[in-house]
């Protein structure tokens, strides 16, 4: 910070010198100068060229001056001044733009105020001053081989320079807009270039003995070109100014400033939006000597190379040194120009090189092609101290923070006081939010804050062998990764070069969906004084196998002091061959672990030694042996425990804090001094081991065992709980349900089984089978195979089949769900098979016909068999019963009478020819004037209705098959009715009003038909309201004698119908017994059918409510009812009549026959002819 206020002074001296210096000169000027006034070209070169004093000083007023041709200066003055009233109205414009002045070496100094210059313009070691002055050209002061005096100077204030677009002008000119040498000064200028600067806007060279100072200027790349290039400067001076839109796409690095082998200093500037195709976004430095750079603003800088703000290289001869203070960075990779594809979003350090960096602060520094903040290559090396950054990603593999690559021996990467928040890795592969480094980088991290890591398939910190990283004071509070990857990885590819850690006060919190913490295959790890809490590792499913620590081969590990607390995972320690790990003075409290704190199992490659002292574990929850799970353990694992407490460890299965499935265990684990308190276990408090002999060594054991249920060892032995010693069956009987045994240990505690099925996995059952001893005299003819459940193995209610006689029953265990398998698997009971007692009604026979042995029973029926008799193994009797099945429960059909079928198929065939031929004759002589009396039209109408009642005889001819059979059945006999007797009461009511009535009056057709009209449309109301809602079903129905049948199941307002019916008949019989007196020649008989209906269709309603009337009788009466009706009416209202009208005719021919005979017995007339 001294330097940078330092720096700062000695730039404001330069510029009051500069000033200085300007005033002193313009006295001199003036006092032994000639002032020469010009309007036009011709005055303008005849004033340059033939007046011969010393000083020149030319004023060019307010003139615009037209140059058609350049102007070469060459002869001897000590000084030219070209001064204008201001840059807005004296205007020096070349015609050509190629076309310029030409300053020879001859003049000393040149001088151009308050004007405006189009052209080029080239000096020759000429001193040169600008002031108050736009040029709009280029600017040449290089003498090509020549060397520059170190007294040569080039002076620019308040100038604004743009380029312009003219290729010509630049072909000699290496493609520079400006082309500078000398000590040179530039102060509150504004340089513009375009793209014909295609390397720079301007090009410096120090030839090692001068110096550049620019202050308090603005330059503007316009996206088409760098700024400035600086070589060979003795001093490079840059302070207070900005560099915007510079764009480095020829071959150099660099966007605003490219410095080659100089001393420079760059102090309180802005970059905004430079970008380069090669390295340095906006600054890129080679081999200089020593660059300080002080209060930097930078906006949006990107470089498709390394450096997407600074790059920095230097050979082994330059060592180069770069000291930052006090640096802003905003927005990496947003300008859309280009994208960089190597990293250093901020810094790339390559070579020799080697960057101090203080006071850092970076926001929004996003790059999905580029990686690495900073990044470092070959043997540099970088120090930052006070940095602040937030909100970074990229996509690409490798480290945010920092990545190394190409590294050789002495890279070292140093940070001290960081905040770092919001940093995401989103790219596939493995990567790295943090650092990565793969070989000869030493790392050290102090007073480090990191808040909210996300990686997609990330880990925090990478480094490959060999490296070393040492952290301090060091905080990371959320991490995620999207894929479970290790926090901290460190890989080795051989084991003689190693990957070392160490962490000193270390707080790692808040991490989420890691594989370990730390995984590391050769080297050295240290942790002190450090925590880690609140972690969540993966254990959804056996593929991410996560752990706190994963060490491979020759790993040594020593933790001190340090805290394990709120931890989720599947292990603590995951360890190879060789791994040695020394726990001292820490705390594991309140962790999750599903396999143990420590897991060995020599067939998983999990070993281990393990030293452990003064340390506490408490509150820890497990599976298996919460603190130590041994699956397999061998003579290459050893665990000792000194001086430890553990306290409230609770595991859902067996041991505690220890289990124990090995032969060897103690001889490996032990524990020496230790203290145990409410230690819990669903088996084993403290302890489950193989066997008594082989559990762990406790130096306190005996004290321990008093405790019950604080040691359990697997099961060694199964006992029976009953203390039957024979067990009697007769052949085919099931074995009772009570013989129960349950497994012990050697402690004689009962193994505790798990009986909840829901929980329980396949590979947790204990299964078992059971066997007869004599196979060839008795078989188990069920299933034998059983599992424990509710702590029991019971012998399961098996039957067996054989001769009388004694047996050996075994059940013997085939799996061991949860333990393991021991010797003593199998228990017997002594089992006897009585004599069948076939005098108490016990059947003795084969019932089985795959076994040659017979079985002893009574008979028995599963089902009942009802009214039958159970007279076999569920075989029923069903002679005595109107039923049949095997459990007399079925229903013999009703089977109709043929003779009956072909009865009612003959009386419908009848009424249906009688019927044709009566509607035949009746339209034959409906002209007859006894018709036409009997109204033709509802004759018709009745032989329709009649037609009905034939077709209902048919119907009921079939058995009823569906609901729509109900629905025709009854339509067909009510539509018959409708028809039939509605015409019959129609005509009973015309007599009535005719001749009974007050007055004799004629009776309209409309009424006669709207009474057999209202009652069929009643009937039809009645069948669509019952379809409409579902309302007519198909029934069981069964006889006296239990036969089923299908019956038709009509609505309740099925009553209605019946009773409107008998409505209609009452109405009917009324109007009969009315028009009784009328004369015989004035009514049709009608009064017969009227009764014969009346009674027939009151007994067959009688039928249809009553439902247990019997089906035959009722379809019989229904037949028979039909067709006497159909018949009566058919003789009284057709039959009678064409009797009638045949007597008639035949009466006719008779008065024809006698009353020719009468004509042919007259006698002859004879006239006499006198």
């Amino acid at each position: 910070m001294r330097k940078s206020i330092e720096f700062i002074y000695l730039n404001r001296l330069e510029n009051i010198l500069f000033k200085i210096l300007l005033i002193t000169s313009f006295i001199i000027y003036h006092v032994n100068s000639l002032k020469v006034l010009v309007q036009n070209e011709d005055e303008l070169i005849e004033s340059l060229n033939t007046i011969s004093t010393d000083s020149l000083i030319i004023d060019i007023g307010n003139t615009e001056i037209e140059l058609s041709e350049d102007l070469i200066i060459n002869n001897n003055k000590k000084s030219i001044t070209i001064n204008g009233l201001s840059r807005e109205l004296s205007i020096l414009n070349f015609k050509n733009i190629t076309n310029g002045f030409f300053f020879e070496k001859t003049v000393k100094e040149v001088n151009f105020f308050n004007l405006t210059i189009n052209g080029y313009l080239k000096f020759k070691h000429n001193q040169v001053i600008f002031e108050n002055a736009d040029i709009n050209g280029s600017l040449d002061l290089l003498s090509e081989g020549e060397e520059v005096p170190n007294n040569e100077s080039f002076k620019m204030n308040n100038v604004n320079f743009n380029a312009i677009s003219n290729d010509d002008l630049y072909q000699n000119n290496d493609l520079y807009c400006i082309r500078l040498n000398g000590n040179v000064i530039i102060s509150n200028s504004k340089f513009t270039g375009n793209s014909f600067c295609k390397r720079n806007i301007i090009f410096y060279t120090g030839q090692n003995i001068n110096s550049l100072t620019i202050t308090h200027s603005y330059f503007d790349g316009d996206y088409s070109t760098a700024i400035i290039k600086i070589e060979y400067s003795k001093k490079a001076a840059i302070s207070f100014s900005t560099f915007t839109r510079g764009a480095s796409i020829y071959k150099e690095g660099g966007g605003a400033i490219r410095v080659r082998e100089s001393y420079i200093s760059i102090n309180d500037c802005s970059f905004n939006d430079n970008y380069s195709f090669e390295n340095g976004g906006s600054i890129d430095i080679y081999d200089t000597y020593k660059t300080n750079i002080y209060n930097i603003n930078v906006y949006n800088s990107t470089s498709k190379g390394a450096g997407g703000f600074l790059y920095i290289y230097s050979s082994s001869y330059y060592e180069s040194k770069v000291n930052m203070y006090n640096i802003r960075q905003r927005g990496v990779g947003n300008n859309g120009k280009v994208y960089s594809t190597i990293g250093g979003l901020v810094t790339s350090v390559e070579g020799y090189s080697s960057l101090y960096m203080e006071n850092f602060y970076g926001e929004d520094l996003v790059s999905n092609t580029g990686i690495g903040l900073f990044t470092l290559d070959q043997s540099a090396s970088i120090e930052l101290k006070n940095v602040e950054i937030h909100r970074v990603s990229s996509s690409r593999l490798g480290g945010l923070l920092l990545h190394t690559y190409n590294e050789l021996k002495g890279s070292r990467f140093k940070m001290t006081n960081a905040t770092l928040t919001d940093f995401y890795q989103y790219h596939e592969r493995l990567s790295s939010t943090f650092i990565w480094i793969t070989k000869y980088v030493n790392v050290s991290l102090n007073n480090c804050y990191l808040y909210g890591f996300t990686g997609r398939n990330s880990v925090l910190i990478y480094h490959s062998s060999p490296s070393y990283i040492e952290i301090n004071n060091f905080v990371l509070d959320g991490y995620y990764n999207t894929i479970p990857n290790y926090l901290i990885y460190g890989q080795s590819y051989s084991e003689t070069e190693k990957v070392s850690l160490t962490l000193n006060n270390v707080n790692l919190t808040t991490i989420y969906n890691s594989k370990a913490i730390l995984k590391y295959d050769t080297g050295d790890i240290n942790i002190f004084s450090s925590s880690f809490k609140d972690i969540y590792n993966c254990d959804e499913d056996d593929i991410c196998d996560s752990s706190i620590v994963i060490l491979e081969n020759s790993v040594t590990m020593n933790i001190e002091n340090s805290n394990f607390e709120n931890i989720y995972t599947k292990r603590g320690f995951r360890t190879n061959l060789y791994a040695k790990v020394t726990i001292e003075n820490s705390n594991i409290v309140n962790n999750e672990f599903n396999k143990g704190f420590i897991e060995i199992d020599s067939d998983d490659y999990l070993y281990g030694i393990f030293t452990i002292k003064k340390s506490n574990f408490k509150y820890n929850r497990g599976y298996n042996g919460v603190i130590l799970n041994i699956i397999k353990l061998d003579l290459n694992s050893e665990i000792v425990y000194y001086d430890c407490v553990f306290d409230g460890n609770i595991a859902k299965k067996y041991g505690g804090v220890v289990y124990s499935n090995s032969l060897y265990s103690d001889a490996n684990i032990f524990f020496n001094n230790c203290i145990f308190n409410e230690n819990k276990a669903y088996l084993g408090n403290i302890s489950y081991s193989l066997e008594k002999k082989h559990e762990p060594y406790f130096t306190n054991v005996d004290d321990l065992r008093k405790v019950k249920g604080s040691f359990v060892t697997n099961p060694t032995k199964i006992k029976l709980l009953n203390s039957v010693s024979t067990y009697s069956i007769i052949s085919g009987e099931k074995l009772q349900d009570n013989i129960d045994c349950k497994l012990y240990d050697d402690y004689d505690n009962v193994c505790e089984i798990k009986s909840d099925l829901s929980t329980l996995k396949i590979d947790e059952f204990i299964f078992y089978d059971v066997e007869i001893n004599d196979t060839y005299n008795a078989v188990i003819y069920d299933h034998s195979l059983s599992y424990c459940r509710d702590n029991v193995c019971s012998f399961p209610p098996i039957k067996i089949i054989g001769n009388p006689g004694n047996y050996k029953l075994k059940l013997k265990l085939n799996s061991y769900g949860p333990f393991y398998e021991f010797e003593n698997n199998s228990i017997e009971i002594n089992l006897k098979i009585e004599e069948c007692d076939v005098a108490n009604g016990y059947i003795f026979q084969n019932v089985h016909s795959e076994i040659n042995l017979k079985s002893c029973y009574k008979p028995k029926c599963d089902l009942s068999c009802n009214q039958g008799t159970c007279v076999n193994i569920n075989v029923c009797d069903c002679t005595a019963t109107k039923l049949y099945g095997l459990q007399c429960n079925e229903h013999y059909k009703l089977r109709r009478s043929k003779l009956l079928t072909v009865f009612f198929l003959l009386l419908s065939f009848i009424l249906t020819i009688s019927i044709i031929v009566i509607l035949f004759l009746t339209l034959t002589y409906k002209d007859n004037m006894i018709f036409k009396l009997a109204n033709i039209r509802l004759l018709v109408i009745i032989i329709v209705g009649l037609i009905f009642n034939s077709s209902y005889i048919i119907s009921l001819t079939f058995e009823k098959s569906s609901k729509f059979h109900c629905i025709v059945l009854y339509l067909y006999k009510n539509m018959g009715f409708s028809l039939v007797f509605g015409s019959i009461i129609a005509k009973a009511y015309s007599l009535y009003t005719i001749f009974i009535g007050r007055k004799l009056r004629a009776v309209r057709r409309k009424r006669i038909y709207s009474i057999v009209l209202v009652i069929s449309i009643f009937h039809l109301f009645i069948i669509t309201f019952w379809i409409i809602n579902d309302e007519v079903d198909l029934v069981l129905a069964y006889t006296n004698d239990l036969k089923q049948y299908k019956k038709c199941l009509y609505p309740i307002s099925r009553r209605i119908s019946i009773l409107f019916n008998m409505m209609i008949l009452c109405i009917g019989c009324i109007l009969s017994y009315l028009t009784r007196h009328v004369k015989n020649n004035y009514k049709e008989k009608i009064t017969v059918p009227i009764y014969t209906y009346v009674v027939l269709m009151i007994l067959m309603g009688i039928t249809d409510l009553d439902y247990d009337f019997p089906i035959i009788v009722q379809d019989l009466l229904n037949v028979l009812g039909t067709f006497i009706n159909t018949s009566v009416i058919l003789y009284y209202i057709y039959i009678v009549k064409l009797y009638s009208i045949y007597i008639k005719k035949k009466m006719r021919k008779r008065r024809s026959a006698v009353e020719k005979i009468k004509h042919m017995k007259r006698p002859p007339v004879f006239v006499m002819d006198y």
